[in-house]
């Protein structure tokens, strides 16, 4: 992947691979089970690029946090929401940032069966921001959002 491709505020797609953890790897064989993959691909993660596009962030446990991004990934792929302006950028980082620190919401890794206030996992934590930039991603902002869901979504472009 080459990362002087990424912009803050594109969006970070972890595909399933050999290389993958346990974890990738639970959430992969739940989504098959729910049928939810419809692409060639299994996700996993998906993260925001942050103004520094060293850096994602990311709901993952135990809360939402900066990390580095490790772009020698082969499993990582840069997406790209349409005329993501400057503007749209900020309004998605700022609701990003604000984000840091709240809980992870493992309620949701039960595919929504309880759920926790002010917590989050990762795809909730991608629709939300997008949803601050004017971008409805997914069934509904309610709705749980799984990884292949999110890829699916037809306003992510993949960058090249």
């Amino acid at each position: 992947m080459n990362k002087g491709l990424a912009r803050p505020a594109d969006i970070l797609l972890y595909r399933v691979t050999p290389r993958s953890g346990i974890v990738a790897k639970i959430i992969a064989i739940a989504q098959i089970i729910r049928s939810e993959g419809r692409g060639p691909y299994i996700y996993s993660h998906v993260s925001i690029v942050a103004n520094n596009t060293d850096y994602q962030i990311e709901a993952a446990w135990p809360k939402v946090r900066k990390s580095k991004i490790d772009w020698t990934n082969p499993g990582l792929e840069l997406r790209r929401l349409p005329d993501l302006q400057a503007h749209r950028a900020a309004l998605i980082l700022i609701e990003a940032e604000s984000s840091m620190g709240e809980w992870y919401n493992i309620g949701d890794m039960f595919f929504g069966l309880f759920q926790i206030p002010h917590a989050k996992i990762c795809t909730k934590l991608v629709a939300v921001c997008a949803a601050k930039a004017g971008y409805w991603l997914g069934r509904d902002a309610g709705a749980f959002l799984s990884p292949d869901e999110l890829a699916d979504d037809s306003q992510l472009g993949a960058v090249v």
